[in-house]
């Protein structure tokens, strides 16, 4: 697996992520893609979380945004 972090704005709020990517398609990747492992923090505090199965959702639209953003390149 390949580790990869980085940062995102999205409505003038910074989101951190970082995570664990298979090199190919599984069916534990998110959606059945690549993501392995994500967590993404805003302000500090862990807003989403995945590690093979979802442990926090994406909550509102904003967070699903950055989610989306994260999940185009990696997934």
């Amino acid at each position: 697996m390949k580790a990869f972090k980085g940062f995102v704005i999205v409505n003038n709020n910074g989101y951190h992520y970082e995570g664990m990517q298979y090199s190919r398609k599984s069916k534990y990747g998110i959606e059945g893609g690549k993501i392995a492992k994500l967590t993404i923090k805003c302000k500090g505090k862990v807003i989403t979380s995945y590690d093979k199965a979802w442990n926090i959702e994406p909550s509102n639209t904003e967070q699903r945004d950055a989610f989306d953003i994260i999940a185009y390149d990696y997934n």
